[in-house]
């Protein structure tokens, strides 16, 4: 049986996709925890945090969930992988403050992935 070495480009996909879906589970448990006088202080409204929090759950384990596929070396791993760094992308900059960290580690990804996808290969002029 053959092993397959990992590029260091998957390797830190993989540990990024980790690292943020814990970021975004550990944020949703905090969500959940925060006594909601606090919260109201702050000016967030303790009914949007809920729904918050089981948005940044639900994402925090699909992160996971890519990460893992990523570090098999799945293609459809990578595929999610491309899918769900273009919808953070998007949907990020609608959460600022922390929108911003989300949507500079989607990038950060987004292109390792695609590097990792087609390869470093250059183009070539026919002709």
């Amino acid at each position: 049986m053959t092993r397959l070495t990992r590029p260091i480009g998957v390797k830190v996909v993989s540990i990024l996709f980790y690292l943020h879906g814990a970021i975004e589970i550990a944020g949703a448990v905090m969500l959940l925890v925060v006594p909601p006088d606090l919260l109201a202080a702050t000016g967030f409204p303790f009914e949007k945090s809920i729904s918050l929090a089981l948005l940044s759950l639900i994402s925090g384990a699909f992160r996971l969930f890519i990460g893992y596929a990523v570090w098999r070396m799945r293609k459809w791993g990578v595929v999610l992988g491309v899918i769900f760094s273009v919808t953070t992308i998007i949907g990020a900059p609608q959460f600022l403050p922390f929108g911003i960290m989300d949507t500079l580690i989607a990038m950060v990804i987004l292109v390792l992935l695609l590097v990792a996808w087609l390869g470093p290969e250059t183009f070539t002029q026919k002709g």
